[in-house]
């Protein structure tokens, strides 16, 4: 009993470590297939002249070097589920920067993050919602200024509920913004994002700059959808 039960164990263990390495593997390749796509994306917008086309090629871009950064830290993650959020957000805002050539004006990045392993199916969006606010406050917000602050804080409640902000100190909204009427496709997407992905509130300020206030729960957010649809 105690051979069989010990065979068992190890055949147990072997088809573990089988499907880690398998699941290393696809995160590994989807990076990979990320990027080529965002590679295409670049060259198409240095052989196109609008630049409109180039706007929008550039931002389909950040998009997609998004998800290839949340891949490749589950890739070398201990637990292939999850992604540790603060280093995601460091390594994200440092790409962001250097996407945006800022020759006169200094930029102070304030950043407190939680040091918490979240969920993919939280990550994603997470990551998504703040690239786009950080992207439209590094086209927009300090236009003809010699200096700006962009601000990100993202924390954690003990019942699970999560807090994030993004602020920055630039020259804020266009006068009449809304948020339910905005033209701007990332913005939209950040409600979307929010309030139906994450099942979240948000709240936009326009005061002495910008601040965008998001909450919602640490839970899987296709769990929480099955819920809200079963109630």
């Amino acid at each position: 009993m105690v051979i069989e039960r010990k065979a068992a164990e190890d055949q147990i263990k072997a088809s573990l470590k089988e499907k880690e390495v398998l699941m290393r593997e696809i995160h590994h390749r989807v990076k990979n297939n990320l990027q080529v796509v965002s590679s295409m994306l670049k060259l198409q917008a240095r052989i196109t002249k609008d630049d409109t086309t180039i706007d929008v090629l550039s931002e389909s871009r950040n998009r997609i070097e998004v998800m290839a950064l949340i891949h490749s830290q589950l890739y070398e993650s201990e637990n292939l589920s999850e992604i540790n959020i603060k280093r995601f957000v460091d390594k994200l805002l440092r790409q962001l920067i250097r996407s945006y050539s800022f020759k006169d004006t200094k930029i102070t990045e304030v950043v407190s993050v939680i040091d918490h392993p979240f969920p993919i199916s939280i990550a994603t969006p997470v990551g998504l919602i703040i690239n786009e606010l950080l992207s439209n406050i590094l086209k927009h917000a300090f236009d003809k200024r010699k200096e700006g602050k962009i601000e990100v804080i993202l924390s954690k409640t003990e019942i699970g509920r999560v807090n994030l902000t993004v602020s920055d100190d630039g020259i804020g909204l266009p006068e009449g913004f809304n948020i339910n009427t905005t033209k701007s496709l990332g913005l939209r997407l950040v409600k979307i994002l929010v309030e139906h992905q994450l099942q979240g509130t948000l709240e936009v300020i326009s005061k002495e700059g910008t601040t965008f206030n998001m909450e919602f729960d640490m839970e899987d957010g296709d769990n929480g959808k099955s819920k809200n649809n079963d109630s």
